[in-house]
């Protein structure tokens, strides 16, 4: 069997750090364009990997574009530890903004290391395994069980000085009490520097509300953090 090359290893890492990708995708992280004339070399080297059952391809629609998620032997390939994950039904679309959403904050701030919820997950679920109360990436709910209610967002970026971005992406309307809950967690933590909220149109208005009540609430208790929110329009095209 042929050694894997340089390119192989950058897909199956890619698709190592979130639960699955689309080619579209996968081509603009590796190449940083979206090319349709780029496409061909990129699907025989997928199923290149897909016929050494390192990578799997499948649709959760018709209507929908395939997707690519990595399995165990193609995590192994690339040394990653963790569960198997893929696409899910009732997450797919905001999965798939997610992807979208994470090339788009490293190529605002690239000096930033990103980190997926994927990535969060795997070592903070080991430090769980090992009996370890210690989160490295995850907010802890007040008066929650650490091991119990850990928070991870969509995405973090980490600065240099080691203070963080949240980001978080709502494609619906979330339930007020949950979204509230969920902002204040990360107001509260100091490791955290901003809290960024990206809302489709369909969430925009009530991500807004409970943010600017959230900050209200920020000011009052003297907590130097603040939401932001931000409109998101979805990369639709080219998929």
């Amino acid at each position: 069997m042929a050694r894997l090359t340089d390119r192989d290893l950058d897909y199956l890492v890619l698709l190592c750090r979130f639960p699955f990708m689309t080619a579209v995708q996968l081509q603009e992280w590796v190449h940083g364009r979206r090319d349709p004339s780029l496409l061909s070399p990129l699907y025989r080297r997928l199923r290149g990997l897909e016929e050494r059952e390192l990578v799997v391809s499948d649709r959760v629609l018709q209507s929908a574009p395939r997707f690519l998620s990595a399995t165990r032997e193609g995590m192994r390939a690339v040394g990653v530890t963790g569960r198997v994950v893929t696409a899910k039904f009732s997450q797919y679309r905001h999965d798939l903004a997610v992807v979208d959403l994470a090339y788009r904050v490293q190529q605002i701030r690239p000096e930033f290391t990103l980190v997926t919820e994927r990535e969060m997950r795997s070592e903070d679920t080991a430090n769980q395994h090992t009996g370890s109360d210690d989160a490295v990436w995850a907010t802890i709910r007040p008066g929650a069980d650490v091991r119990t209610r850990r928070q991870f967002p969509d995405l973090l970026q980490v600065a240099a000085n080691g203070k963080r971005v949240v980001h978080e992406l709502e494609m619906t309307p979330k339930d007020v009490r949950r979204l509230r809950q969920i902002m204040r967690t990360y107001l509260l933590d100091e490791r955290v520097g901003v809290v960024r909220y990206w809302a489709a149109p369909a969430a925009l208005g009530r991500v807004q509300a409970v943010a600017e009540e959230s900050n209200a609430w920020a000011h009052a208790e003297e907590v130097p953090r603040r939401v932001k929110v931000e409109p998101w329009a979805n990369v639709e095209e080219g998929r």
